[in-house]
């Protein structure tokens, strides 16, 4: 039996509604339970709160809502099957608990009745595209909302959040109202509505607060963006900067949704960011194989230590694949840091980072409750001192970096941060001999790159010609040399 439509389009029809609820009496929650939705609900509802549910279809919210203390809630719907069933459900439960069929583009409620109106659904339902004829309704709908709300009260939108609903909603909300969005983790333990797509998509919340202008003032314009459950919000100054959070955010769940199963030989990059930094604290990279190969477990987290994400083996697919299969483990997770941040110890690392990367257990995995293994080299993070800083005009920012090897060694790096995992030059530095003790010079029998042996072996090859064009045999090339003597020297001898 087909529940869904032929086309989007019937989301606006009447009919469309009549059936579906007549097929379909058992609740039907689109966009997530009443617990996922919940900590939000109740930070912008009180209790003493008006409150309308705008389509409220056959969900359970304004039950589970009703049964929480929030006692006086009018639902609607434009469907008479789904208000009769509703009604026959509730009238011995929760008798105060209204449900009236109505049309949302013509409500027959009084000016300034709601404290809030909640949408759940039902805008994405009606705008299933940006054509006149449906922008047209939805703008109707929009100003029976703003009609009925009080002032200072919320016009509560759960939605999905596409292209097009962003720029209306936020659109109709610019100027007099505050405007904060919310994203919600949905609980994905397998509830109907989570298959497929519902699953790949996050749902978003936008709050919209009617504010009372003040005479004499600007008409306000704000959005926010709450980032975490902390509840900090962020400022932003366009409908523009929504919408990029938003696409981030889908694209970041459609990831997470393609990472539900193993795909062997593929490897997933995410960064981490924190609210206020301007580049990844994290990069996290994603590494499967075959469960063949995986003799130690199915999930464990690899972090790399300071400087050593330019090694081959940790800044290369072919490196991390072949490091997840010395560790035996169907995903490993490779964590990289990234040189402009401070952490504070190892510990705080796998703390930081182990929240965020089960995350992307696959599906196998997900059931089993236990502590997953967090490898690294070594007990601590590794070392990185920045030396100096600066900008080409040809290979634009670099930096100069001291860092230490698997061996213990000190190296002196050149990484042109348009390249950040890949050192453009590299000398081991020594401490010098018959000089002040702190003092450090480069060791010129070492070459850094296994390259440099191949090019050492052509000049040795082509010994004849460079003497037959003048060419001296002993060359010395100075490949940088930048104020306060820090020198790279690749001696071919």
């Amino acid at each position: 039996m087909s529940l869904l439509p032929r086309s989007t389009a019937e989301f606006q029809r009447k009919e469309y509604w009549e059936k579906f609820f007549s097929k379909r009496s058992v609740p039907f929650e689109w966009y997530g339970e009443y617990t996922d939705l919940c900590h939000v609900l109740h930070k912008y509802i009180k209790r003493s709160s008006k409150v309308l549910m705008a389509g409220c279809g056959n969900s359970r919210l304004s039950e589970d809502l009703y049964d929480a203390g929030f006692n006086s809630i009018d639902n609607v719907d434009i469907s008479a099957t789904v208000i009769r069933q509703m009604t026959d459900r509730n009238k011995l439960k929760r008798s105060n608990l209204q449900f009236l069929q109505m049309d949302l583009l013509k409500m027959s409620f009084a000016d300034n009745t709601f404290d809030c109106v909640v949408d759940k659904g039902t805008l994405d339902a009606i705008m299933t595209d940006n054509a006149a004829v449906t922008v047209q309704k939805v703008t109707t709908m929009i100003s029976e909302i703003r009609r009925v709300l009080r002032n200072n009260g919320r016009y509560i939108c759960v939605s999905l959040a596409q292209g097009h609903i962003v720029d209306f909603i936020v659109g109709q909300f610019a100027s007099g109202w505050l405007v904060r969005l919310h994203q919600v983790k949905l609980d994905d333990s397998g509830k109907e509505m989570t298959g497929g797509i519902g699953k790949a998509l996050p749902v978003f919340v936008f709050i919209m607060t009617k504010v009372t202008p003040i005479e004499g003032r600007p008409i306000l314009k704000l959005y926010e963006v709450v980032q975490d459950e902390s509840g900090k919000c962020i400022r932003l100054d366009s409908i523009d900067q929504i919408r990029g959070h938003v696409e981030d955010a889908q694209q970041a769940a459609l990831v997470e949704w393609h990472l539900r199963s193993v795909h062997p030989g593929e490897s997933t990059q995410i960064d981490l960011w924190t609210t206020d930094s301007k580049e990844p604290k994290y990069t996290l990279t994603v590494v499967d194989q075959l469960k063949g190969k995986a003799k130690n477990g199915q999930f464990a987290i690899f972090i790399v230590p300071h400087g050593r994400e330019i090694d081959w083996l940790f800044s290369s697919d072919n490196g991390r694949q072949q490091l997840a299969e010395s560790a035996g483990y169907e995903r490993l997770v490779v964590v990289t840091l990234h040189r402009w941040h401070q952490y504070m110890s190892l510990d705080a690392v796998k703390d930081e980072v182990s929240a965020k990367a089960v995350e992307f257990l696959q599906v196998s995995a997900r059931n089993t409750k236990k502590q997953w293994p967090i490898l690294s080299l070594g007990d601590g993070l590794g070392d990185r001192d920045i030396l100096f800083e600066g900008r080409s005009d040809c290979t634009g920012p670099f930096v100069v970096e001291e860092v230490i090897d698997e061996d213990g060694n000190l190296l002196r790096r050149l990484v042109f941060l348009n390249t950040p995992h890949m050192a453009q030059s590299e000398a081991r530095m020594l401490r010098a001999k018959k000089k002040k003790k702190k003092k450090m010079e480069v060791d010129h029998s070492n070459l850094a790159f296994s390259f440099h042996s191949a090019m050492l072996t052509g000049f040795l090859f082509a010994q004849d010609l460079i003497l037959e064009y003048g060419i001296q045999y002993c060359c010395t090339i100075t490949v940088l040399n930048i104020r306060y003597r820090y020198c790279f020297w690749l001696y071919l001898m």
